[in-house]
């Protein structure tokens, strides 16, 4: 996959891209985390330091930003 350039200004690892895909394509934490063969603990972790990379308040703000930064990928 292609990421935008400003992509890499966000510096988000691939696997919060994919969770963030996946929150932005509407699942819930735990629908996510089992999709990730994740807990829902450890994806919440992951979504608190996916905010502070990217100074969101909320997971909603996060993907919104991502998604402006084109970080996203949607299959």
């Amino acid at each position: 996959f292609s990421f935008g350039a400003l992509a890499r200004t966000a510096d988000l690892s691939r696997r919060e891209r994919d969770v963030l895909s996946m929150m932005a394509s509407g699942l819930s934490i735990r629908e996510a985390a089992e999709r990730a063969d994740s807990s829902e603990r450890a994806l919440g972790q992951l979504l608190k330091s996916v905010r502070e990379k990217l100074r969101a308040e909320t997971t909603s703000e996060a993907v919104a930003k991502s998604m402006a930064l084109n970080a996203l990928v949607f299959l």
